[in-house]
């Protein structure tokens, strides 16, 4: 059996007796941050994939922007969507589409959010909180915020708070339409909503 664990859950894992037990007895593979062979890999790799070229400078800067970044991967997975959108069937992914559309992994996520809020107009400043108070907990010790998932029942079809989860879970064909901050599934025939990239918590904390 294999099972992978957040290293900042391993208190929880230690804390039970019989999972701490099960540690013990078996091997650990610890997993650090990719550095930068590993960055430049990740970004041109999936983009080869489909028949995409990078520009170097864009993986480059890519690189120089991620590495050692808190949620450095959450971030260049946006910005490289953003990047993708920008670039408008051109067969390469170019540094000047990134500048366009991103400007900079630093705040592309703040960016997202103020976006599909302004896509809502006012009721989506009052639905926030409604929503992100389900999708967040706080560890009542130290106070660090974690996403967890959601019943989308929680809120009715037609309210302000479903109408954000639309907005803020949907793709687009457009950069400046682009927000994806949360991901709609369905666990056991129970549609589920829950944030996307732990990152925002950390980049764009709502209110």
């Amino acid at each position: 059996m294999i099972a992978t664990l957040r290293a900042d859950f391993q208190p929880q894992l230690v804390a039970h007796p019989a999972l701490c037990s099960l540690l013990k007895r078996g091997r650990t593979y610890p997993v650090g941050a990719p550095g930068p062979l590993a960055l430049a890999r990740m970004i041109q790799g999936p983009a080869e994939a489909v028949g995409l070229g990078v520009e170097p400078a864009l993986t480059e800067q890519l690189v120089r922007e991620a590495d050692r970044e808190a949620g450095g991967l959450a971030l260049l997975a946006a910005a490289l969507q953003d990047t993708w959108l920008a670039a408008a069937g051109d067969e390469t992914l170019r540094r000047s589409h990134y500048t366009e559309a991103v400007g900079g992994l630093e705040g592309v996520l703040t960016r997202r959010g103020e976006r599909g809020l302004a896509l809502l107009g006012e009721e989506g400043e009052a639905a926030l909180p409604r929503v992100f108070g389900h999708l967040v907990h706080l560890d009542p010790e130290t106070g660090a915020a974690t996403r967890r998932r959601a019943p989308l029942r929680l809120w009715s079809e037609g309210s302000a708070e479903h109408r954000l989860i639309e907005i803020f879970s949907r793709d687009a064909d457009r950069p400046e339409d682009a927000v994806r901050l949360l991901v709609c599934d369905a666990r056991k025939g129970t549609p589920m909503v829950e944030v996307a990239h732990e990152a925002l918590l950390r980049e764009w904390p709502p209110g």
